[in-house]
């Protein structure tokens, strides 16, 4: 019996290991007033005082988005199943948590919105906690 526990334990940490090594962190940055203008010339958007993300099976639309400093972005939930909206990087969510209301993650149901207000200027990705590959970028002027 004490042979199968450790043999549970092991399988656990295989699982774990094949499960992390699927969790590509992505790489953030931000901008300053020296960047700022660089930043927007780069992007080629003009920033809009809100915008509307909306989550589908396929992935987010748009999958990148320019938003002014104190506007809203609406996250919307056209997919089929649950969605976790998360700040990168994943699964630590810890560059920009103005994404989901400073919390680990915004939780939406089908057919859910949920909106929230940024600040913080520069360039975040966001992803789906649930389904990491389905990923975007917010920037913020």
């Amino acid at each position: 019996m004490f042979g199968l526990k450790k043999v549970a334990a092991i399988g656990l940490l295989i699982s774990s290991g094949f499960i992390l090594s699927a969790c590509k962190p992505a790489t953030t940055t931000t901008s300053n007033s020296t960047s700022g203008a660089a930043e927007q010339q780069a992007s080629g958007e003009e920033a809009q005082d809100s915008v509307t993300i909306i989550v589908s099976d396929d992935g987010a639309s748009p999958s990148q988005a320019t938003v002014k400093s104190g506007g809203k972005i609406t996250w919307t939930n056209n997919s089929k199943v649950k969605v976790q909206i998360a700040s990168d990087p994943h699964p630590i969510h810890t560059s920009n948590k103005e994404l989901s209301k400073g919390e680990f993650v915004i939780e939406l149901e089908p057919s859910a919105s949920a909106t929230v207000t940024v600040s913080k200027v520069g360039t975040w990705g966001y992803h789906d906690h649930l389904n990491p590959a389905q990923r975007g970028k917010v920037i913020v002027k």
